[in-house]
Parts: C-alpha cells; sequence; structure tokens
C-alpha cells in the first residue's frame, strides 16, 4: 500500500523531459552489449582489466559464468570469483542443444580452445528469487574466455520457469583497433579463406554444394555480392543472379529453403 495517496512533487522550476535513446545508441568506442537468449550461452574472449557487468532483464533466469585461461584451464580466479557450481546446467543444454546450430557451434568452439567442461568449475550469479534489473559486475585478471550461459528446462504447463535473456555489457580496458577484430568461428572447415579488402572487389570459383559466409569485419561495410553461372560463362553469357526477376517469380523479398530456393538471372 501507499504511504500517501497524494504523489511526491518536485520542488523548483518545470524541469525539461530527459530523452531516452535505444541502449545500442548509447554505446561508444571499447563498449559491447551482447544478449544471452534464454536457454542458451555465450563465448567471450576477454582481456586482462576488462569490466563486465551481467543484468538478469526480467528476473528469475538463474546464470552459470565460467572463466577459463587461453590454454583452455578452467578458473573462476580469473574474474575473481569462486567455484560454487559444476557447470550442469550448461553441460545439460550442450548436450540435449543437438539441434541448436548456436550451441553446436559453441560446442565446437569450446573444443578449438581446449576447454574441458567435465573439469568446469562455473559460478551461479543468480537464482529463481532474484527480482528483474538485478546485475553483476566482476573483471578479468588477465587474458582469456568467458563463458555466460542462461540455462534451464522447457517451463511445464503448471510451471512458472519461463527462460528469459540476460544482458552482458562489456568496457574493454583495450579497446579493440578497427581492423583487428577476431573473426568468429567459421560455420564449417573452409575450403577458401578469402579476404576482401575495403574499395575492392575479389572473384571465386564456387562447386555445386558448397557454402558461402560473408563476413563484414568491422562493421557497417555495405557488400555487392554478384554470382554467375559457370556453365554460361563459358558460353560468354555473363548473366548475373538478378534479386528483381527472383522476387518478382518466387512472390517473396528473399528466397528460402523449400519451395522458394529458386534464383533467377
Amino acid at each position: 500500500m501507499l504511504e500517501s495517496p497524494y504523489p511526491t512533487v518536485l520542488s523548483g522550476p518545470p524541469r525539461a523531459s530527459r530523452i531516452l535513446l535505444p541502449r545500442d545508441m548509447q554505446q561508444h568506442h571499447g563498449h559491447e552489449r551482447h544478449e544471452v537468449a534464454g536457454g542458451g550461452a555465450l563465448l567471450l574472449q576477454m582481456g586482462q582489466g576488462d569490466r563486465f557487468t551481467l543484468c538478469n532483464d526480467e528476473g528469475g533466469q538463474v546464470a552459470e559464468v565460467i572463466a577459463a585461461r587461453l590454454n583452455g584451464q578452467i578458473d573462476a580466479a580469473l574474474i575473481g570469483q569462486i567455484s560454487n557450481n559444476d557447470a550442469s546446467g550448461l553441460k545439460t543444454l550442450l548436450s540435449a542443444g543437438a539441434t541448436d546450430p548456436s550451441l553446436a557451434r559453441l560446442r565446437s568452439g569450446l573444443a578449438v580452445r581446449g576447454i574441458d567442461l567435465s573439469k568446469a568449475g562455473a559460478t551461479a550469479v543468480f537464482d529463481a528469487a532474484t527480482v528483474a534489473k538485478s546485475s553483476v559486475s566482476f573483471s578479468a585478471n588477465e587474458a582469456g574466455w568467458l563463458i555466460i550461459a542462461a540455462p534451464g528446462h522447457h517451463m511445464l504447463p503448471g510451471e512458472q520457469t519461463t527462460l528469459t535473456p540476460l544482458t552482458l555489457s562489456v568496457e574493454r580496458a583495450t579497446p579493440r583497433l578497427v581492423g583487428k577484430f577476431d573473426l568468429p568461428d567459421p560455420l564449417a572447415d573452409p575450403l577458401q579463406d578469402i579476404r576482401v579488402k575495403s574499395s575492392t572487389a575479389r572473384a571465386y570459383f564456387v562447386k555445386a554444394g558448397e557454402y558461402i559466409q560473408i563476413i563484414d569485419v568491422d562493421g557497417r561495410q555495405m557488400t555487392d555480392f554478384q554470382c554467375f553461372s559457370a556453365r554460361k560463362i563459358d558460353k560468354g553469357l555473363q548473366r548475373p543472379l538478378d534479386v528483381t526477376t527472383s522476387r518478382t517469380f518466387m512472390g517473396h523479398a528473399f528466397s528460402k529453403p523449400g519451395l522458394h530456393s529458386k534464383y533467377y538471372d
């Protein structure tokens, strides 16, 4: 109940309204914002002196934090924490998420970096009674890897255990320089690894059945992608893939898997 039926009135002259901006617009160089989906996990590289703030946006979401050295050795002391959990939530997510592409990439990323979860010592920082917008902060004592997991199981009809996202804010002690960003893990073992510098173009040959992954390394770079049929090129016909024709024939803005997985020149 309210202690008084009257609202609090601020004394003095009227004050200008405060402009509210999306959080992404408030970021500047050296600051990062990552969202850990409920039932998901995030692998992030950390440098010495980096500061992290983990926010429980909607409350009630359990979180597990794992820190590992660059050689893969797990040590909670890297972020000034102690192990109070065996990372059972993250292990359950990885074992049950065989069909989740993001968890599959996380599993391969852990293997590449030599991080063995069987020897994991995680730090549980939230529980089911945590209120919304609760946060915890920690910093990295040395360079390594940081894993944030938001584990849980699918909610049964009679339960109130909805999986909700976590927000991780990162303040880099040494902001990353343009052109020095680490590339994300490839979707598969690459057959070709081509770096296209700004204001240039590159041509490469792709066989049927191969996949193409295009990564905007430093961000805000427009990309023009042209695809030609090798058989038509051999006949002297330069007819690239045409987006407008494909949209007209398929009745969709973009082709997609299934019956609409066709492109036209």
